[in-house]
């Protein structure tokens, strides 16, 4: 990002600064932070949540043959790639990003009936967000897409392709989606 004159935030891609021929075009922070904005603040909370969530999640969990194998499976890679990193064949960003890939498959394979009160915890968080982001600084902002989102993804041109939330509060980004997906005209911003 750099800003201009004005105060007025721009983002470009870094490897086309470095001269890599990417063809994204860079636009105002303030045109893809509208998006997101206007994303959030479509989000819905269903009344049903916790027992939608708790479904899912049983269903999932059915579908491994073996958790506590599937469990030992993932550790193991998980030390594997710790080695790997403590040898040098693999970068910090690759080891960082696998790691925590990994982590997030063991997340799944927790059992979900004992965290109600986490799920409300996130579903209150949730509920209040779009304001949270409407009268954020840029850099609360930054601070609250990097809370909620693993990933957004840009578009050259200033639009928000995609985005990626955080393990933890996928199964809230799912029942929003799946509200909307009744009507997908509501959205268009096409996120």
């Amino acid at each position: 990002m750099q800003t201009n004159p004005k105060g007025r935030a721009r983002v470009y891609c870094a490897s086309r600064s470095e001269g890599s021929g990417c063809s994204f075009k860079g636009t105002f922070l303030d045109v893809y932070e509208g998006q997101i904005e206007w994303y959030l603040s479509q989000f819905i909370i269903p009344t049903d949540y916790q027992e939608r969530i708790l479904e899912y999640h049983r269903k999932l969990l059915s579908s491994y043959d073996n958790v506590d194998n599937q469990r030992r499976q993932i550790e193991a890679a998980s030390k594997r790639l710790e080695q790997q990193y403590r040898w040098g064949h693999v970068s910090e960003q690759e080891y960082l990003g696998e790691h925590r890939d990994l982590e997030n498959q063991l997340n799944q394979l927790s059992p979900m009936d004992g965290k109600i009160g986490e799920l409300k915890r996130l579903a209150q968080f949730l509920a209040n967000v779009a304001d949270a982001w409407t009268a954020a600084s840029e850099e609360q902002k930054n601070k609250l897409a990097n809370v909620l989102f693993d990933k957004i993804e840009l578009g050259s041109g200033g639009k928000v392709l995609a985005v990626k939330p955080k393990t933890e509060l996928e199964p809230f980004f799912r029942l929003s989606y799946e509200h909307h997906a009744k009507d997908i005209g509501s959205d268009p911003e096409g996120i």
